[in-house]
């Protein structure tokens, strides 16, 4: 799975639309994704400033080419997602 992005618009506070095309099984299609922006902290050992983010969506599985094993209604089309990620400002 690759995710490109090719825009992020605000949608509220700490919130953002995350647009972009996705590769999944060899199929690539435009999402959109919801972003929000959970903080920046100091670490206490590197003292570098790291950042958090939540990031949910929903695709299709018939649009990316996955053959249901197991269809409707024991297995749904849609997918959800959900990844947290945290990260850290580098100076060069």
């Amino acid at each position: 799975m690759i995710f490109k992005s090719t825009s992020i618009k605000s949608d509220g506070k700490d919130k953002y639309k995350l647009s972009g095309n996705l590769t999944f099984h060899g199929v690539t299609k435009p999402v959109t994704l919801d972003l929000w922006y959970s903080g920046t902290i100091e670490s206490p050992q590197s003292k570098a400033k790291i950042s958090g983010f939540k990031l949910t969506g929903t695709i299709n599985r018939s649009e990316f080419n996955i053959d249901p094993k197991f269809q409707p209604p024991m297995l749904s089309d849609k997918v959800q997602f959900k990844a947290d990620g945290k990260f850290k400002k580098i100076e060069y």
